[in-house]
């Protein structure tokens, strides 16, 4: 065969395998702007990471859960066949101690949007050599291929003390089909290696699945506890795996939550696992799915927060200051000072679960002024809720009615106060 034919052959060859790839990509539904989707969406979950930082000036780990849609299922395991391994606390084996899984939460978008963190404390460590528990690892579902689902993928490193915005998340295309964040390591490529600079495919894994079989359930199962009926279904009657020689156990977050707030903070239990541990607890109860409920997440329409009436002047109310810190026992305390009060009839306090959720007034009857024009006056209000991340709210009103809102206080309560304790072990009996 002649030079300038051998040439023709290469080129006929090289345009066939790109036609063939580019019909296989079009028969299986994956379009530019269905990555594109994925991309904007990891996009806007970095941009509240971001203004996270902006506003508090640092953050952790724990900070980015409020990052996340609404309507998410929760997913534990206590597989180490991970880039986030999960372990145990305590000892070689951890026997007896606390499961510190893998938390994997599959929030329905579109596009569908799933999120890995986990609980152990040590090793795992990803892109940059930020440790498992200090990074997020993000997926989004943009499409099919022959070789099955496919993601876009990011790996977000949040270390304690974050204070500069975050970037350069995606995994994209290098010389390899791994990806500059490496996800491939552990995912499949879907046969697609990307250019320089766009996001490198990957293939997605069920919670359930292994790299050798991503949409099968592993057998034995590894998977602690789901609110995804989904899974739930796939591991139905299937026995628990062994991690480190030890059985792994069923539990739910909030009983994970219960073992590590017991333990000192050391090894594989550390200040931001306990944090992050909490956020999460907080955000199954109160926006992801009801645990153990196939039902569709519905979002409460939020109660309108109380605004100033839009007749007559506003309240003049001078505040010193509005504070909440918690007590020991679980109990928040409330306490306000006033500078001046004129016509004021008194004061509401509120209370959410979320920054931005319902409010709800928790005193039973207006606490009433006790400062005028000339001085005002301190007041203090004991609040009782249970274990979780609150926010408060004061409000004051004149005797006209009209109302005008004051601060936004954030608390962590990490301990049931000791009545609700002893409520929790009787029904326990």
């Amino acid at each position: 065969m002649g030079k300038k034919s051998r040439i023709l052959v290469i080129v006929i060859a090289v345009v066939g395998v790109s036609m063939a790839l580019k019909a296989s990509l079009i028969a299986a539904s994956l379009t530019q702007e269905d990555i594109d989707k994925g991309v904007a969406a990891i996009g806007k979950f970095i941009d509240c990471v971001n203004d996270k930082i902006k506003t508090k000036g640092a953050i952790d780990i724990s900070d980015t859960v409020e990052c996340l849609e609404d309507c998410c299922t929760v997913t534990l395991t206590m597989s180490e066949d991970s880039a986030q391994a999960a372990c145990f606390f305590g000892g070689a084996n951890g026997t007896g101690t606390c499961q510190l899984p893998r938390v994997i939460l599959k929030c329905p978008g579109p596009p569908q949007m799933e999120l890995s963190y986990l609980l152990c404390g040590i090793g795992s460590a990803g892109a940059g050599g930020v440790i498992g528990s200090n990074r997020v690892e993000i997926g989004v579902v943009v499409g099919e291929t022959g070789s099955g689902t496919v993601m876009v993928m990011a790996d977000v490193p949040v270390p304690p003390g974050t204070n500069t915005n975050i970037e350069n998340v995606i995994s994209v295309g290098t010389t390899t089909s791994r990806g500059t964040k490496g996800c491939n390591a552990c995912h499949g490529d879907a046969g697609m290696k990307a250019n320089a600079g766009e996001p490198q495919l990957s293939e997605r894994i069920e919670a359930f699945g292994t790299l050798d079989d991503p949409q099968n359930p592993r057998n034995p199962s590894f998977i602690i506890d789901t609110d995804d009926c989904q899974v739930q279904e796939k591991i139905n009657g299937l026995p628990l795996g062994n991690l480190n020689g030890v059985g792994v156990k069923k539990q739910t977050l909030a009983e994970i939550c219960d073992c590590i707030d017991t333990v000192a903070i050391g090894g594989t239990v550390t200040a931001q696992v306990k944090n992050l541990c909490q956020e999460l607890e907080n955000y199954q109860n109160n926006r992801g799915i009801s645990s153990g409920d196939c039902t569709p997440c519905i979002t409460p329409t939020p109660q309108p927060t109380p605004t100033p009436s839009p007749t007559g002047t506003p309240t003049a109310i001078t505040l010193a200051y509005f504070t909440a810190k918690v007590g020991k026992n679980g109990s928040v305390t409330l306490a306000w000072e006033t500078v001046t009060e004129v016509d004021n009839a008194g004061f509401n306090l509120y209370r959410a679960r979320t920054e931005h959720g319902e409010y709800k007034k928790i005193n039973d009857t207006l606490i009433p002024a006790k400062g005028n024009a000339v001085s005002g006056a301190a007041y203090s209000y004991l609040d009782t809720p249970r274990k979780g991340t609150y926010y408060y709210k004061l409000e004051d009103i004149d005797y006209n009615g009209v109302s005008t809102m004051h601060g936004m206080e954030k608390v962590r309560v990490r301990s049931d106060n000791a009545t609700r304790r002893d409520s929790k072990r009787q029904k326990r009996k």
